[in-house]
């Protein structure tokens, strides 16, 4: 399907945006427990430390602050999670961060459009990636990231697509599903002006939650004990094994299957303006149902982790979608309002999935089952 004009001038607004964003100093050293209590003095010294590159993402990074601020034991043995922020020059060898397997365990790179249209274009900054992967470091990609770390479009049909597909790392052997005038737009049409407006009934809004089946007893999902989990969605990408790798490429494990279609449960709209007002002009199709959500590969020495949905994110169920003129991507203020969305329903609370990404980045590290940190 060929973008028109709006999609385009969207994925680059988009682009810029993540470009633009203010970095939110994620570097710390500080060490908490398990139940969240200071344990610096107890285990600073002794546990051993897994060390993120967190990639310069802005604002989406802000989640990662609370999440990797988290200690645990196993046995006789204790961990915890050392972050710092790194950026494209880091990764290209022309930053203040050295990046390498001597100084980092895994490389996180979040909800980043700019990772794949931007930095990844660059052969520098690909081949400094998939050294470090290959080396034996991690990888562990949310949704601009998983994006990123994959073959890009089997078929790319677009200029958006072609290029999509210069700058990804093809490090794990998925096509992506995830097209602007689909999956994308239960991200450009979020309202983002919602927390300002009135709501009556006790209900939270938020992006859309997408249900998910644990499709593989993989390390990171074995403890846990459901069939089913709840994660937030802003329109990243389905996963469909690509069958093109080489030597470095190991096979792929699915953790995490959609198991409905964001179209189908929580519909959006295209509107435009007519003499009766605005009107719906036609639905936003999306096609990820029964793709994968989550997977788990190698790449030569290095663990790979992927989700198209967001488990960094708070979560909100059982909800329904309200359009309305608003404020969103790119109109974030100002008198234009256009038509965005919100998903309104009961919140879980904001570490629901944290677990996810702590197990995740964890078994990127090397780490065994065993001393995974804990489910919930």
């Amino acid at each position: 399907m060929a973008m028109n004009r709006t999609a385009v001038v969207g994925v680059f607004l988009v682009a810029v945006f993540a470009l633009g964003a203010t970095a939110p100093g994620v570097v710390h050293r500080d060490v908490v427990s398990s139940d969240g209590d200071d344990a610096s003095a107890s285990v600073g010294d002794t546990s051993q430390a897994i060390r993120i590159a967190l990639y310069d993402c802005g604002w989406n990074n802000r989640y990662f602050n609370g999440i990797f601020n988290y200690s645990w034991a196993q046995g006789d043995d204790s961990y915890a999670f050392e972050v710092s922020v790194v950026d494209a020059d880091d990764v290209r060898g022309e930053g203040d961060v050295p990046f390498d397997t001597e100084h980092f365990d895994v490389l996180l790179i979040g909800a980043s459009a700019s990772a794949y249209l931007v930095d990844g274009v660059d052969d520098a900054w690909r081949t400094s990636v998939q050294r470090f992967i290959a080396d034996g470091g991690g990888y562990v990609g949310i949704c601009g990231g998983a994006n990123t770390a994959s073959m890009g479009f089997e078929e790319p049909r677009s200029l958006f697509q072609r290029r999509v597909n210069r700058g990804v790392l093809r490090i794990a052997d998925v096509y992506i599903n995830d097209d602007v005038v689909g999956e994308w737009q239960y991200l450009l049409k979020f309202g983002f002006d919602a927390f300002s407006r009135d709501y009556d009934n006790g209900s939270y809004p938020y992006y859309a939650s997408v249900e998910t089946l644990v499709a593989d007893s993989h390390p990171i999902f074995a403890p846990y004990e459901g069939d089913v989990r709840h994660i937030t969605y802003a329109g990243g990408p389905g996963m469909i094994p690509a069958g093109q790798g080489d030597g470095l490429h190991g096979s792929v494990a699915t953790l995490l299957r959609y198991s409905e279609e964001p179209m189908e449960t929580m519909p959006l709209h295209y509107w435009r303006p007519s003499l009766q007002g605005w009107t719906i002009w036609k639905n936003v199709t999306t096609d990820i149902k029964g793709s994968a959500a989550g997977v788990a590969t190698t790449y030569g020495e290095g663990n790979v982790v992927l989700y198209g949905p967001h488990p960094e994110h708070r979560v909100v169920v059982n909800g329904t979608v309200r359009e309305y003129l608003g404020h969103g991507i790119p109109n974030f203020a100002g008198p234009v309002e256009r038509y965005v969305f919100n998903y309104f329903g009961e919140l879980l609370g904001e570490e629901y999935n944290w677990w996810i990404v702590r197990r995740s980045v964890a078994w990127a590290a090397g780490l065994s089952q065993p001393e995974l940190p804990p489910v919930g």
